[in-house]
């Protein structure tokens, strides 16, 4: 069934929000406009609820505030309940109960019954919920065969495309060395031509832009005349691309013929002159000359100007490419190290003699040329470096890195074994390093999270080389292999090895063609079989979740497979949490489960440090508030400023178990604030995968499709940490990757009372979510978050109180400021007998670490005690409606503490 794309945006979004919420009420929906929703919930004196991330340890203390809330009558008249990672776990938990149960009864039991009836027993029941029997048992075991099975069904595809590249990149000095002997013929004259229509190709786009930054210059009260040139991505590929192309084609010429008349040294010198005159009157040169000699008579020689600047360049340019093309002939091309280290290093030599060219002409340029225009050939030639470089790199490691290995092996076995001793040590510990909350957390102790910060920024640069080497050698000694088998002398196979780089052997040439045919092709049909999502370990944690927390409110219906324990009917629809679906209990608070869409590359200077956008999951809409550039608005039918989605629709209708394991998906490549492109290599190839990669809801292509249906360019895009809010699929991960507390979204919607709960991992009480919601809030939405927790912070291990009350000033003219009760997961001392206990027996409660997800009896009865101790201390004086009297009394009382 095909579906139109109708994507709104955050205005409807809020609309039909404010509706489901009427209906809860007990009201009748009014006709709202769209464009003044912020006035709307102003109106409505908005009550939202958010429960922080933390795993496990967030649910369970949540549970007990939940306990306290319904106990109060406060969590029956709440609006919103806005969740992220751990605060969603019980959140869902929350919504399976209501629809299931109808009614907030199940949370007020003294006594409890069997966990077939009881939703709480149930969840004791599966404190240990990703592996319910611990010790050496089949739900132990089965977490690093799932593992196991699904990273390697990854690893096929990753090996596969760098064999693939790797050896690709052998046949460009085997082909060279073809030509060279055969004296170049026909065909070098072909690749004169077209390099020289490539060159001309790329000069002209660069006039272009530098075109329009000369209008922008001299014409700079006529508006219309001007237009931004293009981005990097287009620069890149109509400037740099057939540039690179350009050199490459000139190099192979010019090192198969050898020439050694006046001939070619002439027809380059013309087209160099041609290019570079090209490059003078395309960008703006002539128009800045006459313009600033107008009153002089030097305004007459303006093309002489262009003549002698463009002739003394192109000889220059020439004069480097003649000494570079000695360099290159005396590396021999016709034997096989020879037309190597050409194809390795030339194009970088002469891309650099280019830019020598260019630097040349700017500066006879002079006062002449526009500083915009400077600065856009500047960057261009930024852009050239970086292409140099990875041009080098990437044959070195493909072809030299190996040669190093071997000879190390050769010289000594027991050295190369503790080199690869240490990498795979180093690796390990980054991975490690790099996947753990401690690193760069200032919660942490500074020892610890300085020693962990390290080994993430720079392990990286160890493990990942060591990697690519490992592959390198890996394909070179495959491509030996028929040389093994036909038992070659070793004397033999050492001199073509290390002297000749013969990696194809003369009588190999088809074995060579069908290993990299062979790479290509199940790299392919890997990609195409092996599914992103599936084969991640989301399902593994999903399945997991959704057993536990929505298998709870299935109990006395469920009937979970024999073996496994799972039943695939514990899972719900999340458009059935509607306030008009038929089964929803009156009263359940409107759901917002929150995620982070990951923009690691992009041109949002704004999100470079957060590195992500707040994405939402709600009964009725699904998406996010992009930025908007006008790269977003000249896009055409591809991309759409607006960014939610019908939920009943998207992703082929999500469940809310889908979307309660994606916004807990801590573990991740890319995560937020915290990405680094090092790391996400290290944690892709190790398939540390717990996200999702889902249909973005601006494209009319892919909104609807739960995932790409070709994993390759996606995996690699993780691997390599480049992932945007444009692209056809979204990187999604957990929420607490951009706003941890759940805050951001409830202030967005303007909701006058806000509950917050705070159970994150905090042992040295920074508050870290809470000042990044708050720094957020303010940065966004204009909103002044005025709080102060010192009361919380612990003198002596005790905190003065465990909620502190905080004022939200929002910026629409006339509107009243919100109030926000902020109850933090803390010991004071007042709490319950068995829960001082356990305090005094596990010195970190209760900020035991976020990796502990598997609880105890006692401590998950601890954690829900905890909870439900601060909710009942913090309202003990409400029952009912929150209003401004209440918060008002109750920020006195926390000043007195």
């Amino acid at each position: 069934m095909q579906f139109d794309h109708k994507a709104v945006g955050i205005g409807e979004v809020v609309v039909e929000e404010l509706a489901d919420i009427a209906r809860r009420r007990g009201d009748q929906p009014a006709q709202l406009d769209s464009k003044t929703w912020e006035d709307a919930c102003h109106e409505r004196r908005l009550t939202g609820l958010c429960l922080s991330g933390g795993g496990i340890r967030s649910a369970t203390f949540g549970l007990g505030v939940l306990q306290a809330l319904v106990k109060h009558q406060i969590l029956q008249k709440t609006d919103y309940l806005s969740s992220v990672s751990g605060g969603g776990y019980i959140a869902s938990w929350l919504q399976g109960v209501l629809l299931r149960y109808r009614g907030f009864d199940v949370l007020t039991r003294i006594v409890p019954g069997p966990s077939s009836s009881d939703p709480v027993t149930f969840l004791r029941k599966y404190s240990n919920y990703l592996a319910p029997r611990t010790g050496f048992s089949l739900d132990s075991i089965v977490i690093p065969i799932i593992w196991l099975r699904n990273t390697v069904l990854n690893h096929i595809i990753i090996y596969a495309v760098f064999a693939a590249l790797f050896s690709l990149l052998i046949w460009p000095g085997y082909g060279l060395r073809v030509q060279a002997e055969n004296g170049g013929g026909v065909g070098s004259w072909i690749e004169i031509v077209v390099a020289a229509i490539a060159g001309g190709f790329a000069v002209v786009e660069i006039g272009s832009n530098l075109k329009r930054t000369e209008s922008r210059t001299f014409d700079a009260d006529d508006t219309r005349a001007y237009k931004p040139g293009t981005g990097t991505e287009n620069v890149a590929l109509r400037v740099t691309a057939p540039l690179v192309a350009g050199v490459v084609l000139l190099m192979l010429s010019a090192v198969a013929r050898q020439p050694s008349g006046l001939f070619l040294p002439c027809v380059a010198f013309a087209i160099l002159g041609i290019l570079h005159a090209l490059l003078q009157w395309r960008g703006g040169f002539v128009t800045c000359y006459g313009r600033r000699h107008a009153r002089s008579w030097l305004a007459r020689l303006v093309y002489l100007q262009v003549l002698w600047m463009s002739l003394s360049c192109a000889g220059f340019v020439l004069l480097l490419f003649i000494g570079i093309q000695r360099l290159l002939l005396s590396w021999d091309p016709q034997e096989t190290a020879g037309s190597q280290c050409v194809v390795a290093f030339g194009p970088p030599l002469y891309l650099l003699s280019i830019m020598a060219g260019v630097a040349l002409q700017i500066g006879l340029m002079g006062i002449d040329f526009p500083d915009a225009s400077r600065e856009w050939l500047a960057r261009a030639g930024a852009l050239f470096v970086i292409v140099i470089g990875f041009w080098a790199t990437l044959f070195a490691v493909a072809i030299f890195a190996p040669i190093g290995v071997a000879w190390v092996w050769h010289k000594s076995g027991s050295l190369l074994l503790s080199a690869a001793g240490t990498w795979i040590s180093t690796t390990a510990a980054t991975v490690l390093a790099g996947n753990s909350r401690r690193t760069a957390d200032a919660s942490q102790p500074a020892g610890k999270s300085k020693i962990l910060e390290i080994i993430a920024k720079y392990g990286p640069f160890v493990a990942v080389p060591g990697f690519l080497v490992a592959v390198a050698s890996l394909v070179q000694a495959a491509l030996f292999l028929p040389s093994f088998l036909r038992g070659s002398p070793p004397q033999e196979f050492l001199t073509k090895y290390w002297e000749r780089l013969e990696f194809i052997q003369p009588g190999s040439v088809g074995y060579a063609v069908a290993f990299t045919a062979a790479a290509i092709i199940v790299a392919a049909v890997f990609s195409l079989r092996v599914n992103i999502n599936e084969f991640s370990l989301h399902y593994f944690y999903k399945n997991r979740l959704v057993r536990c927390y929505l298998g709870a409110s299935h109990t006395e219906l469920r009937k979970p497979d024999s073996f496994t324990g799972f039943d695939p009917l514990d899972d719900i629809l999340l458009r059935d949490l509607r306030c008009d679906a038929p089964r929803i209990s009156p009263g359940a608070p409107y759901p917002l489960l929150n995620a982070c869409l990951n923009v690691t590359t992009g041109s949002e200077l704004a999100t470079q440090e957060r590195k992500g956008l707040s994405f939402t999951f709600s009964p009725r809409f699904c998406g996010f508030v992009p930025f908007v550039s006008e790269a977003d608005e000249t896009a055409g039918a591809n991309i759409r400023t607006n960014a939610f989605v019908d939920t009943a629709e998207f992703l082929a209708g999500i469940h809310l178990g889908t979307a309660l394991s994606i916004s807990g998906a801590a573990l991740s490549p890319n995560r937020g604030f915290h990405s680094s492109p090092q790391t996400a290599f290290l944690l892709t190839l190790f398939n540390a995968r717990l996200g999702w990669w889902a249909g973005n809801p601006r494209n009319p292509q892919t909104w609807m499709r739960p995932g790409p249906l070709f994993a390759l360019r996606w995996l690699f895009l993780e691997l390599f940490g480049a992932v945007d809010q444009r692209s056809a699929y979204l990187n999604l991960s957990d929420g607490g990757h951009f706003d941890n507390l759940g805050l951001y979204e409830l202030v967005r919607r303007r909701c006058r009372y806000v509950i917050a709960v705070d159970a994150e991992e905090d042992p040295r009480y920074i508050f870290e979510s809470l000042g990044e919601a708050v720094r957020k809030c303010r940065a966004d939405f204009g909103v002044e978050i005025r709080i102060d927790i010192d009361r919380i912070r612990p003198v002596d291990g005790r905190s003065r109180t465990h909620y502190v009350v905080g004022r939200i000033e929002y910026p629409e003219p006339g509107s009243e400021p919100g109030w926000l009760l902020y109850l933090k997961s803390s010991i004071t001392g007042d709490e319950p007998a068995d829960v001082v206990e356990y305090f005094r027996e596990n010195a970190a409660f209760p900020q035991q670490s976020t990796l502990n997800q598997f609880f105890s009896e006692s401590e998950f009865e601890s954690y829900r005690r905890l909870g439900l101790h601060v909710g009942l201390s913090a309202f003990q004086r409400l029952s009912g409606i929150v209003t401004d009297r209440w918060f008002e009394r109750l920020a006195a009382e926390v000043k007195e503490c």
